[in-house]
């Protein structure tokens, strides 16, 4: 394409120019070259819309809390809270057919979900959170529908019923630790039973009432218009 418009020397917007130059101009064409606007539509704002809306949701507060006292925390092992279970499905596994279960990886990206297959989801006790022990390692997130995990995830399932406030106080606080980890020293399920992590108590026992309050009155000043 490039040799054709070459040879009948045709101008096209954001492809091809004809410019005269000297020691003294840019010998790059795109110094040259005009935008292409015939590709503009819909979609080009709705990127930058969508964009400017992550920006504002998880930016919001790191200009106006101060450091959290941790001091009276209590430090939890992983398996007092939760038991950890190894995901089990692989790629050979897998019925490679669109449906709408979860397949939790590894993945920073999307909640931790690669796909939805037409399989039968094998993790039924949710809301829970997975970890990534491979890849990814230490991205930690809630899943609320029923799902299934690969073998490089390890899904939390709370002993107690726990809110997805509560849940989402302590994924983050299960996040913290990821800085620990990297593929040489990755966190399975052997070293996630001995890693402990501090959370808020009150009367000796955890306190899931100021986990809760504690995210709703973050959530409260998120707002896309």
């Amino acid at each position: 394409l490039w040799v054709e418009h070459f040879r009948n020397r045709e101008i096209i917007d954001g492809f091809s120019v004809a410019r005269y130059v000297t020691e003294k101009d840019e010998w790059a064409t795109e110094a040259y070259l005009t935008t292409d606007y015939s590709g503009l539509n819909d979609a080009v704002f709705q990127d930058v819309i969508k964009h400017y809306r992550v920006h504002k949701m998880t930016t919001n507060y790191q200009y106006s809390f101060d450091s959290i006292d941790t001091s009276d925390w209590k430090s939890y092992k992983l398996p007092e809270i939760f038991t950890l279970v190894r995901g089990q499905w692989n790629k050979q596994k897998i019925s490679h057919l669109s449906g709408k279960t979860p397949l939790v990886t590894s993945t920073s990206r999307d909640n931790g979900i690669d796909c939805f297959t037409a399989d039968d989801p094998t993790v039924l006790s949710v809301p829970c959170l997975t970890v990534a022990n491979n890849g990814s390692v230490g991205e930690t997130f809630i899943q609320d529908k029923p799902f299934n995990a690969t073998a490089d995830v390890t899904v939390l399932v709370p002993h107690k019923a726990l809110s997805e406030n509560a849940l989402l106080f302590i994924a983050s606080i299960v996040k913290m630790e990821k800085h620990k980890f990297h593929y040489g020293f990755k966190w399975n399920i052997g070293r996630m039973k001995e890693s402990s992590i501090k959370l808020p108590v009150k009367n000796g026992l955890l306190d899931v009432e100021f986990m809760e309050k504690f995210i709703d009155d973050i959530k409260k000043p998120i707002t896309v218009n």
